[in-house]
């Protein structure tokens, strides 16, 4: 994982972005990761952490790699963004390619 500390914020984010490219509710992921929705909901909105079992039970319904939530999470700069399309080119995947779009759009922003 990268160096950068993760930001509650940034990770929720990126929790509920891939959630919903999945199309899962709240309610499905949370009974999947057998937490509440309650519990997952203020995670999505920063206000609580996910251990590491729970981060690793997140992963595998999500079906992304655990590097990829740390990742996601990490604060937004021009060399983040730029690995992070790299990266999207090479898997190919669609959420990749689409969080990739979205973040590029955010950087040009700020």
């Amino acid at each position: 994982m990268m160096s950068t500390e993760i930001d509650p914020q940034r990770f929720g984010e990126a929790v509920r972005r891939i959630r919903k490219i999945r199309n899962l509710t709240l309610q499905d992921l949370a009974k999947a990761m057998d937490v509440s929705e309650s519990f997952l909901s203020m995670v999505e909105n920063g206000v609580r952490n996910l251990s590491q079992p729970q981060t690793n039970a997140l992963a595998r319904v999500l079906a992304v790699d655990v590097w990829w939530l740390g990742f996601l999470g990490t604060p937004p700069t021009k060399k983040r963004n730029e690995q992070l399309g790299k990266i999207a080119e090479k898997l190919g995947e669609v959420i990749f390619k689409t969080i990739a779009a979205e973040e590029g759009k955010r950087w040009e922003k700020s």
